[in-house]
């Protein structure tokens, strides 16, 4: 699993939670105190959210940050580059 597809996933599960809860992204942005623009983003996998923002938007969801979390089982992550697998910052000058 590519970093990206890790990234579809989160946002996948907060855009469901959202839907569940029956809030506009304009509606979850204000309740994260976060930019609309920012949450489309990270629900279309193109932004890679912070924990403090994994936070905000768990608290506006109203769960605990482990649940947006939940697609993420142990076959996923093995399938997760690992630190190893990336380059690091040395390799990039």
């Amino acid at each position: 699993m590519a970093t990206t597809d890790a990234l579809r996933l989160f946002g996948a599960r907060v855009r469901e939670l959202r839907h569940e809860r029956g809030y506009s992204q304009e509606r979850l942005a204000e309740l994260a105190g976060l930019h609309r623009n920012y949450v489309g983003d990270v629900e279309r996998g193109v932004r890679n959210a912070g924990l403090l923002n994994v936070l905000h938007l768990a608290n506006a969801l109203d769960v605990l940050p482990a649940e947006l979390l939940r697609p993420f089982s142990k076959q996923v992550m093995k399938r997760l580059p690992s630190v190893s697998d990336r380059p690091s910052r040395r390799d990039e000058r």
